[in-house]
């Protein structure tokens, strides 16, 4: 459906003579912002790739990683993860657990969430190559709806860091390359 259309035409006259070649051109501009309705969804698929986090030497089954997401677009979003192993396949034996929503910007102004995705192993570790991330925005308040997005509004990811609950088990003979099965001898 279109309403408020506006046409404008030049008033001036002119003379057309039969067999005579003329030009003709037309523009339009067309402005459709995208605005919310009752049955609105915006989804944002984001992969966090290069991670290669394989934590198996280090008896990890735990793990809980934390970003800071700030959102302007008036929409709260929720957040759910997948592990990819380094072929982009899903990892078998890790879930993942979200803890938080994307809380939606407020008249114009940026609102920020802490946003925890809680990695927990079935398996003998923490292991994964990269994880899928989906936003997702469905049928907003009442108050937004009609209201239109603008560029200056969006997501913005930071201070995603990696925080080890069990703490972590080290061989230290490993560690600093001395081989376990090589005696001590003393001189």
């Amino acid at each position: 459906r279109v309403s408020d259309v506006v046409v404008t035409l030049s008033r001036d006259f002119i003379e057309i003579v039969p067999g005579a070649t003329y030009d003709c051109a037309m523009g339009y501009e067309l402005y459709a912002p995208l605005a919310f309705g009752k049955d609105f969804r915006l989804q944002y698929d984001l992969g966090l790739s290069d991670l290669a986090m394989d934590l198996s030497g280090y008896g990890i089954s735990t793990a809980v990683l934390t970003m800071s997401v700030t959102n302007s677009i008036p929409l709260n979003f929720s957040l759910s993860a997948k592990a990819l192993d380094a072929d982009g396949q899903p990892v078998e034996g890790l879930d993942i657990d979200v803890v938080g929503i994307i809380a939606s910007g407020v008249h114009g102004k940026s609102v920020t969430s802490a946003v925890e995705l809680h990695l927990k192993s079935t398996g003998e570790s923490v292991n994964f190559s990269s994880l899928d991330l989906t936003l997702v925005a469905t049928a907003p308040a009442e108050n937004h709806l009609g209201t239109a997005l603008n560029e200056q509004q969006g997501l913005d990811i930071k201070g995603i860091s990696l925080r080890l609950r069990d703490g972590v088990t080290v061989d230290s003979n490993s560690l600093f390359g001395a081989d376990p099965d090589q005696e001590k001898v003393n001189d």
